[in-house]
């Protein structure tokens, strides 16, 4: 599943821009330029750390779920709205007691207080963000994955609340009464969350709704004008220094707090306390001074210009990271982590500035040098000559799908979960078996694997392969562990040997054409499919990758440079991916095309049509070894809706 937060980012940054000239038009100033840098670079911070944990965090949440949950809100009941409605109200209500509780607990306010520090209030101020909050949440969230919420369901409506909250971080929307001013989180009732005056400090905690604050007396009404910030000034444009700056109060007091209990209590009390004899100055709320710094045109210009850059290099990490090698991830990190550290210091005027900002410069480069080493940025090499063929394709034939092809799987096929001990580690998987098994055949197989984000049960909703396969194939569609893929490991891949130990299960129970093995997957799950079958040599007939990639992390390389796996042999391969995809780039599925093609020694600058009119399939590939690709219009990160027909159809005939 793509990241709805990093699709959103150009939008975010389109209402800011529409935000900057509604306030222009109105007379007002509501941003100030080092303020609002600041506010994006804590939201950057935040952002490219969580490519580290994010699958971590769904993983925990995914291993309760599965382990723990005392009801399953799958659409098998019948209902399929039910679990959204429960994820809707449950990811409400217990993001409210985890806002509340980073308001009244100090360690929780330590990882949360960043997102309070600026004393300015915008659309910039919504992506201010810390990097530890969603650590501090997670345990929150923990009783859906038990009530049996879904996995994928509950990240897409976490997801949702977290973009609703963006628009709600304005000065410029006034008041909005009737009903909704009492059933949902308004500009006006967070602009009250944000204040420190006296009145409003521990106020309006709600995400999407407001009703949990006038629920359990949490609730103020804006009154007078509302001062932003914290209570002791954060006074520094550092955004790491905005992420520790409490921990590191916190130690202080730890220190200066004279009893084992009240060293304890630090983590435990209240923000507002303090231990005896510990003072903390704070100035008056009134007429409270902005902190700011002179920054000359000259440098404005500079550090804008760089800002430009560092925000595209984030949106390609969040957004590309899952097809780069985890090198150029890592050294990308540090390159946007250490442009933030730099500007920070440029706007403050700190002597080690330039110093930073030379070594970060270094750093990006070397980032660019890695991703265009890796072969990430690799596109076409040659110009293709396309062949129209007279009749019907013999590689990939058009296959219609009866209009009554569900009802038809369903009365054809059955489903149940099956659990497998793969080296003392139990995994899932989705068996799809006909009803009736006739002795004298030997069924194929198709593994089926999801994207990121996604499990079984959920992409089986999305992409009933039994509609094309009917009851001529076994079909497991796998759950990877996390709802994600190992593409990394390259010798005892955890995930490859669970696809050769489901293969050998089904074979054990069902006649099983062990010649016919073949995988299919989207996204992450299509770049599996093609690990699995560049590490193990003879195991699958043919792949297809949806939205998917070639392997690109292995020791040995062929002769063109290309990754080789141990004693890699050709497959057939059929690529589909749209045109229009951003989370995985059409490039790359053309490269997987192309690499195949290479490997399978087909002429890679002779294509023919097929019988699904975007498909094209490669010339003179070795028999049972074609390579297609099928480049969609229209199509962004998901799977073609007749991606299941081609896929079978291309199947059949290898």
């Amino acid at each position: 599943m793509p990241d709805p937060i990093a699709l959103a980012v150009p939008f975010f940054f389109v209402l800011i821009g529409l935000e900057l000239l509604w306030a222009r038009r109105r007379g007002v100033r509501v941003y100030r330029f080092t303020d609002t840098l600041t506010d994006l670079s804590c939201g950057i911070t935040s952002q490219v750390v969580l490519i580290f944990w994010a699958a971590l965090q769904l993983a925990i949440y995914d291993a309760v779920y599965r382990h723990a949950h005392l009801v399953s809100l799958t659409p098998s009941w019948g209902r399929p709205w039910l679990p959204w409605v429960v994820a809707f109200i449950g990811v409400d209500l217990l993001y409210y007691w985890w806002h509340r509780l980073s308001h009244e607990v100090n360690f929780l306010w330590a990882a949360h207080v960043v997102h309070h520090q600026s004393e300015d209030y915008n659309l910039a101020v919504a992506l201010r963000q810390a990097v530890l909050t969603s650590w501090t949440a997670l345990p929150f969230y923990l009783p859906l994955a038990i009530l049996g919420v879904p996995t994928l369901v509950f990240a897409v409506t976490h997801a949702l609340s977290t973009l609703y909250q963006f628009w709600i971080h304005t000065q410029l929307v006034g008041k909005i009464r009737g009903p909704v001013d009492w059933i949902m989180n308004l500009p006006s009732h967070h602009r009250v969350h944000h204040a420190i005056n006296p009145q409003y400090l521990d106020k309006n905690y709600g995400a999407t709704l407001v009703v949990w604050d006038r629920l359990f007396g949490t609730y103020a009404e804006e009154v007078e004008r509302p001062v932003y910030g914290i209570t002791k000034p954060l006074a520094s444009f550092d955004p790491m220094w905005a992420q520790v700056h409490y921990w590191l109060e916190m130690a202080s007091m730890m220190r200066a707090a004279r009893t084992p209990f009240e060293k304890l209590r630090v983590w435990f009390a209240s923000p507002a306390w303090k231990p005896e004899g510990y003072v903390v100055e704070t100035p008056p709320i009134r007429n409270r001074t902005k902190y700011d710094r002179p920054v000359s045109r000259k440098l404005a210009t500079y550090v804008a210009l760089q800002y430009v850059g560092v925000v595209g290099a984030t949106f390609a990490l969040l957004t590309w990271h899952h097809g780069l090698p985890r090198t150029v991830v890592i050294v990308g990190v540090a390159a946007v982590l250490g442009a933030l550290v730099a500007i920070g210091a440029l706007l403050e005027g700190r002597p080690w500035a330039l110093r930073a900002e030379l070594g970060r410069l270094a750093l990006g480069g070397l980032a660019l040098a890695l991703v265009f080493s890796s072969g990430a940025c690799r596109r076409d090499r040659h110009n293709v000559t396309m062949h129209t063929i007279a009749g019907e394709s013999t590689i990939l034939p058009a296959r219609a799908v009866a209009p009554d092809a569900a009802s038809d799987a369903a009365s054809l096929t059955r489903s149940s979960m099956q659990v497998l001990d793969v080296d003392g580690r139990s995994r899932r998987y989705l068996l799809i078996e006909p009803r009736t098994l006739e002795p004298s055949i030997r069924y194929p197989v198709v593994l089926v694997l999801h994207g990121d984000g996604g499990d079984a049960d959920g992409f089986h909703g999305g992409f009933p392969f039994e509609q094309a396969s009917g009851a001529d194939a076994i079909l497991a569609y796998l759950d990877g562990i996390g709802s994600s893929w190992d593409l990394e490991t390259t010798f005892e891949n955890r995930d490859v040997k669970f696809a050769e130990a489901v293969f050998d299960e089904l074979s054990r129970r069902f006649p099983v054409d062990r010649s016919r093995l073949f995988a299919t997957g989207y996204s992450s799950g299509g770049f599996i499919s093609n690990v699995i079958a560049c590490q193990r040599h003879g195991l699958l007939r043919a792949i297809a990758s949806n939205a998917g990639g070639a392997p690109y992390k292995q020791a040995q390389t062929w002769p063109n440079g290309y990754p080789k796996c141990p004693d890699q042999a050709p497959i057939a391969m059929l690529a589909l991916h749209g045109e229009d995809d951003y989370g995985v780039t059409l490039s790359s599925g053309r490269f997987s095309a192309e690499y195949w093609a290479y490997v399978n020694g087909c002429k890679s600058d002779e294509m023919e049509t097929t019988g699904y009119e975007p498909c094209h399939v490669y010339r003179g590939c070795p028999s049972g070894k074609a390579v297609g690709f099928c480049p969609i219009p229209g199509l962004g990160h998901w799977v073609w809706t007749r991606a299941a027909e081609a896929t079978w159809s291309f199947f059949r005939t290898q």
